[in-house]
């Protein structure tokens, strides 16, 4: 077949094989030494012996193997050999589809695997690796023995063709191999490759060289000859590499013996007698050949040194680039090998991405970005990962970078997103960077920063002898701590080691790699659990500080030092608000740790004494007085002090914010024609607002506010995740800051916009349930700022504020109007400055004439109107409903919260422009008139946690369900169930008289009357339907 007939990225690899062995059977496939030493000889493998080889493998499963379905799943795990080659091809053929497996695997990992395929059989070579039969002993599987290499390799014997003549066009979307996550974080997950996903490997092809520009890719069609390939089979890169690339490419691949292991030695013997063009390896082995004068001289005909998988050290790369052109490859099983330009040599740990391949790169609270394909109708022959999960429009890899310093579009892989942790006060910490320099010690193998949930980090060790007295324990730490100095110092100082924070692994229990030789670092942390908290345990007891309880002014004077030195701010005073003046969550959960041993040492009661305390004591005085009140009365609770604080704060805050509150003026004329100012425009609901205004005639211009410089950019990115409009001609963004004078505008801005606004509607508010009422004095500067605005321009304003202002209203119904009592309010620094605003709106509509009017809403749902977007997956349902997939536990009610009075966030932006536009005073409830159950949403629900699981979720009561999550948060990872960091709000959901009511029937909670009268749409609302949460199981990937 001529190149002109190739049709590239339409190619399947099974005929792609097929057509060289017919016209060009003597090609070399591939160089194998004869023995396990290269001096003994090599022989070339054809592509004549290749297409043989995969047909008689196919004869072989057609014989063997029982077929009970079409692409039944078969195990496979053998030497790394050519027979990877023969059963994946033949194994398409014959219409099975291979998993490939890391021996490596643990018997958990590797059960999982087979019940999630639902796999029966296992193919393997002989011997056969003791994980089989471990795994035997826990499911029920049949093993079958392959045949030998050497009888694949038989020239003399005759095979007949196994035929294969599908079109691409009607296998694109069938299975060609699965393979397995790491199970790094975890268990390992099946990932299941399509046809699809590896032509679009082939269809770089279709990219034409470009002078500067070379893709990776293309080096192996047009620049290697040859390359060898360092990596096990049954991972992606080896299976891709070993198979799809030569094939595709035309380059030869080298393959040693599966005898001889993967060092520096065994990779030197085969540079100094195959003598490849290029050569893919570990970093580590890219480090350990540079050091070795006589390993240097046989890389001299190497053009391409190639790695991937973690980055070169600075001098094994100066070394390098004497030799060859450097380049650093990256993929993922999910996604494989990604489009790169080969990269700047100066450069060579950073990545530059084919431009069009629909890559961004999202920053991330860590200072990091993390990198997302986006669907691109454009790119989609190339963008293999939208074959692996083709519902998806983007997808994340977990990847995080950073970018280069000075050289535009480069950047440089840093970390897993599951390798950064969240320490026990919120901070997150990388800790690969740490543990490479540990790592490089000559007397350690492998290190772990621990410390997720925790306020302090740990060094978890394998050394190459592991200590077994105090005096080597001792005598390794020396050798260790220069490292651990030396790390600390490019670490943020929450996450710096000690050297007093050390635990070494033992000799019958090493840190569990995967099949790659990565660190299982989930598992390892498992295996070293207990280990874990009796170090920390230990340790707590000698480095918490006791502080003085019996004297007010010393105890001021102590938590004064303590929160200014942890959190390293200034704090000008005791009375001075805590996070006003920068404060961070890692002081409060310090803090309230050494004030829980103080208690505790003392032998009185610790319970009350909690991190919420300081948030609602936030500041020196404040937090003095409440420490001493639970002390003196041995940590009782005492008669509702704080309630009484918290309404003298709200009206001194009400009372400085209303001062001086300035009259309405004549309102503009025509309303029919609105220029409306949005405020926190990018948000969920703020994008379904900004939809539906641009979407209404009356709306001629819109001003979108937010405090991001780049919010155009992140509305166009918003709107489009959600399938909203991205049609912006009539909207102008602005950067503002609300609690600033004239809102942040520049003088042209403001004079544009007080001219000119009709209307404003106030979105943009913190969304933080742990700060303190004076917390929000920068949002109740902005409403007061925005009211004087709308009394000036002579607009109409809707604030948009919450039911939580009236969670502890006693009135049934509540009603549509203001509220005068502070005590009304749920004890939230929330719901108490939202309280504060409503009353700020209140007084400027009732006695300064301003046009004001105010929606409390509800509980926000995800949409409902368009199959994009989402519930955003962090609130408290869809981290339920998570959580009960990760325990296989479902909730038969929700508690506190079983009233399903919820608003899909589509139907409340229309809900509440019927509202806004026409203007009025007065006070709106933005809930569902037509309340459900939960009953009548679990049948969905328990559905879709079912599907594709051969485990079944199993109901239990809300209160159950609520004290397995802690039972679990005590002992399991953060990171395994999303629901821990909830799980204060789901205690505090727990009412036991509230699991068999019918909440569809009780009685009315908020009066609808006049709320259904100025809204249509509110007023025809259906309650919650079944179908609209099978719309959000599947929005959430379900």
């Amino acid at each position: 077949m001529s190149n002109v007939d190739v049709q590239y990225g339409e190619r399947l690899l099974p005929k792609v094989v097929d057509d060289i062995a017919r016209n060009s059977p003597d090609k070399v496939f591939a160089t194998i030494p004869l023995t396990s030493d290269w001096r003994d000889g090599s022989r070339d493998v054809t592509y004549r012996d290749l297409s043989k080889g995969v047909d008689r493998a196919a004869w072989w499963l057609k014989e063997n193997v029982l077929s009970r379905t079409q692409f039944e799943t078969l195990a496979y795990t053998s030497a790394n050999d050519l027979r990877y080659c023969f059963f994946t091809l033949g194994a398409v053929k014959a219409d099975f589809k291979l998993l490939l497996t890391s021996p490596r695997n643990s018997v958990d990992g590797m059960s999982a695997l087979l019940r999630n395929t639902h796999c029966q059989t296992w193919l393997t070579s002989r011997p056969a690796p003791k994980l089989i039969s471990d795994c035997q002993a826990h499911l029920s599987i049949s093993v079958i023995e392959i045949p030998d290499l050497t009888d694949f390799l038989d020239g003399t014997v005759e095979i007949e063709r196994f035929p294969f003549e599908k079109a691409f066009s009607e296998a694109k979307q069938e299975p060609f191999v699965v393979l397995h996550t790491s199970g790094s974080t975890g268990l390992p997950k099946p990932v299941v490759l399509k046809h699809a996903g590896l032509a679009c490997i082939d269809a770089l092809r279709n990219i034409p060289p470009q002078p500067g520009f070379d893709l990776v890719q293309h080096c192996f069609v047009y620049d290697y000859d040859s390359f060898y390939v360092a990596m096990p089979a049954f991972h992606a890169a080896g299976i891709f590499m070993m198979l799809a690339m030569p094939a595709f490419s035309g380059a030869k691949v080298i393959m040693d013996s599966p005898a001889s292991p993967m060092t520096a030695d065994a990779v030197n013997k085969v540079h100094l007698h195959a003598k490849p063009d290029a050569s893919l390896l570990a970093p580590s082995i890219w480090d350990d050949l540079v050091q070795n004068p006589a390993y240097l001289d046989n890389l001299r005909g190497l053009k391409g040194a190639m790695w991937g998988g973690g980055p070169l050290t600075q001098h094994t790369g100066e070394v390098l680039r004497n030799f060859a052109r450097i380049i650093n490859m990256y993929g993922s099983t999910e996604a494989m090998l990604l489009p790169l330009r080969v990269p700047d040599q100066e450069a060579f740990n950073y990545f530059r991405f084919y431009p069009e391949y629909g890559i961004e790169m999202q920053p991330r609270e860590s200072g990091l970005s993390e990198l997302v394909i986006h669907r691109k109708p454009e790119a989609e022959r190339l963008q293999a990962i939208f074959t692996t999960f083709p519902s998806l429009s983007e997808y994340s890899l977990k990847d995080l970078f950073s970018p280069h310093p000075t050289k535009a579009g480069l950047w440089r892989y840093e970390a897993r997103a599951d390798d950064v942790m969240v320490l026990g006060n919120g901070e997150k910490l990388n800790p690969l960077a740490m543990e490479q320099i540990i790592s490089s010690v000559p007397a350690v193998r492998a290190v772990l920063v621990v410390g997720h949930a925790r306020l302090q980090t740990a060094l978890l060790v394998e050394a190459v002898a592991p200590p077994t007295t105090l005096e080597e324990r001792a005598s390794l730490v020396a050798v260790i701590k220069p490292a651990i100095e030396h790390a600390n110092q490019g670490c943020p100082g929450y996450g710096r080691l000690s050297d007093s924070m050390i635990l070494f692994t033992v000799l019958d229990k090493p840190m569990l790699r995967a099949g790659k030789g990565t660190i299982q670092r989930q598992l390892t942390l498992d295996l070293y659990a207990e280990e874990i908290d009796q170090m920390y345990a230990a340790t707590d007891l000698h480095t918490l500080v006791d502080l003085p309880l019996e004297d007010s002014d010393a105890l001021s004077q102590a938590l004064f030092d303590l929160i200014s030195k942890t959190a390293q701010v200034d704090i000008d005073d005791y009375s001075a608000d805590f996070f006003a003046s920068g404060v961070d969550s890692l002081a409060a959960l310090v803090t309230m740790k050494h004030i829980k041993a103080a208690f505790a040492r003392r032998k009185i009661d610790t319970r009350l004494v909690s991190t919420p305390l300081f948030y609602q004591n936030s500041s020196i005085h404040k937090l003095t007085r409440k420490i001493l009140e639970l002390y003196r009365s041995g940590g009782r609770a005492q008669p509702d002090a704080q309630g009484d604080e918290d309404e003298r704060e709200m009206q001194e805050m009400f009372e400085k914010y209303s001062d001086g509150l300035l009259n309405g003026q004549v309102l503009k004329q025509p309303r029919s024609s609105a220029t409306v100012i949005l405020t926190g425009s990018t948000g969920s609901l703020g994008s379904y607002l900004l939809h539906s205004l641009i979407s209404d005639p009356g709306v001629r211009q819109i001003y979108c506010m937010n405090r991001n410089v780049d919010c155009k950019d992140r509305q166009v990115k918003s709107n489009a995740n959600r399938g909203l409009t991205t049609d912006f001609n009539k909207v102008t963004f602005l950067q503002a800051d609300f609690s600033a004078a004239r809102i942040g505008l520049k003088r042209n801005q403001w004079d544009a916009v007080l001219s000119s606004v009709t209307h404003v509607i106030h979105n943009a508010w913190p969304v933080d349930f742990n700060l303190s009422l004076a917390s929000f004095a920068p949002s109740l500067q902005g409403v007061r700022n925005l009211l004087d605005f709308t009394a000036s321009a002579g607009a109409s304003m809707l604030f948009i504020s919450s039911i939580s202002t009236v969670g502890n209203c006693n009135k049934r119904p509540i009603p549509e109007q203001a509220v005068k009592e502070w005590k009304s309010a749920q004890k939230l620094g929330y719901a108490q400055s939202k309280l504060v605003a409503e009353r700020l709106c209140d007084v400027a509509a009732s006695e300064r004439n301003i046009d004001v009017a105010v929606a409390r809403v509800g509980q926000v749902a995800g949409p409902v109107q368009h199959e994009l977007g989402s519930w955003n997956q962090a609130e408290w349902l869809p981290t339920l409903i998570a959580s009960a997939d990760k325990m296989r536990l479902l909730p038969s009610s929700l508690g506190a919260m079983a009233a399903i009075d919820w608003i899909p966030v589509d139907e409340l932006a229309q809900v509440l422009l019927e509202k806004a536009l026409p203007g009025g005073n007065d006070w709106f409830h933005a809930v569902n008139p037509r309340r459900t159950s939960w009953k009548t949403m679990l049948p969905v629900v328990e559905q879709h946690l079912n599907r594709g699981n051969g485990q079944h979720t199993i109901q239990v009561s809300y209160g159950e369900w609520v004290q397995e999550l802690e039972n679990r948060a005590s002992r399991d990872d953060i990171r395994e169930n999303p629901g821990f960091r909830l799980l204060p709000f789901y205690q505090s959901l727990v009412v036991e008289d509230k699991e068999n009511v019918d909440v569809s029937v009780e009685g009315e909670l908020f009066s609808l009357d006049k709320s259904m009268a100025s809204s249509q749409h509110l007023a025809h609302l259906q309650a919650v339907q079944p179908e609209w949460m099978e719309l959000w199981m599947r929005q959430w990937g379900y």
